[in-house]
């Protein structure tokens, strides 16, 4: 029922209102209580990045809320057609944040690092090239007595 609300009210903001604070509106989410008396559906706007950006697009959504309300109840077979209380949905914003801080962690990841993929402390001290011959060591023997696995017992 949630699903079917949220595409009716995509459809009815888009084609019924003409406000031109809801032209950038997407409904993202409806969820409805157990006795479908109340839907609480959640939209974002391309021009908002916070609750507080959002409040003309909340109070222009909230006055539409009873025609919207009416519409759904002459243009579905719902017996019973929730009242709709809107609220911007954060989630977005705080997945762009995300994303914006992962990308500055990998940022800084790269300029930490030698391009040749070691770690600076294992660079300058001679133990990568130790550690490679070890592997190259143990690759050659298990080739030579035709085990080919890496397992140190037989050495």
């Amino acid at each position: 029922m949630a699903d079917h609300l949220r595409r009716e009210l995509s459809l009815l903001i888009q084609r019924e209102l003409s406000d031109p604070r809801l032209s950038l509106v997407s409904i993202t989410d409806v969820r409805v209580s157990r006795d479908i008396a109340h839907a609480r559906v959640f939209f974002t706007c391309m021009n908002c990045d916070s609750e507080e950006d959002a409040r003309p697009v909340t109070t222009a959504l909230s006055g539409a809320a009873g025609y919207l309300r009416n519409q759904l109840a002459s243009s579905t077979s719902m017996r019973k057609v929730p009242s709709l209380r809107f609220q911007f949905d954060t989630s977005v914003g705080r997945g762009r944040d995300m994303e914006a801080l992962i990308s500055k962690a990998k940022a800084a990841d790269q300029r930490l690092r030698p391009s040749a993929g070691a770690s600076p402390e294992l660079a300058g001290s001679g133990q990568i090239s130790q550690i490679d011959s070890v592997e190259g060591t143990s690759g050659e023997a298990d080739s030579a007595f035709g085990t080919g696995s890496s397992d140190s017992k037989g050495l």
